[in-house]
């Protein structure tokens, strides 16, 4: 008896090829193709002092649960006095659905260490100070990935912002929201 080997491979090729999904596997029935809108998409404050704006950073789409949104906020300030403002980032802090949930952290801080004292930034008389900031309560220690911040999906986010002009402290509160399509 002759077996055609050519045509058993042919047949297990086609069975085998058939039972492979040619699509990525769906995790946490998250859409990998979302737009993240914010509304407004740049929250600003104008005043005789001082322009604040914060819009969403750090944005994406993935199946992860944890990358799927926006990660940050970038955090512009334009000092239109002659006097220097301090950022006081200890008295400053997340709005998360109009509470607070904590304070920020950014770049040099380590994530260990997010939740210590912070010292307050300079914005010098007539500049502009900008930095891109995430929350400290928006933090997950991962296996094999270490410290990741957590991505802020459909929601009102925005940011409580003291400022210490003249040793007078100044309260600014702006937010956003964020939607997906």
């Amino acid at each position: 008896m002759h077996i055609n080997y050519q045509f058993i491979v042919a047949i297990l090729t086609t069975t085998l090829c058939g039972c492979v999904s040619s699509k990525p596997t769906q995790r946490l029935s998250q859409d990998p193709t979302y737009t993240w809108i914010s509304n407004p998409p740049v929250q600003s404050l104008v005043s005789g002092k001082y322009d604040i704006s914060i819009s969403p950073a750090d944005c994406k789409s993935s199946f992860y649960l944890h990358d799927n949104g926006c990660k940050g906020i970038t955090l512009v300030v334009t000092n239109k006095t002659n006097k220097d403002i301090n950022l006081v980032w200890d008295q400053t802090y997340f709005l998360d659905k109009d509470q607070t949930n904590g304070a920020f952290m950014f770049e040099g801080v380590v994530f260990s260490k997010r939740n210590e004292q912070k010292t307050n930034d300079i914005i010098f008389a007539n500049s502009t100070f900008k930095k891109i900031i995430f929350p400290n309560n928006r933090v997950d220690l991962t296996r094999g990935r270490g410290w990741q911040n957590t991505a802020m999906g459909d929601g009102n986010w925005g940011i409580y912002l003291t400022l210490q002009l003249n040793g007078e402290m100044l309260h600014e509160k702006l937010t956003y929201s964020i939607t997906h399509k």
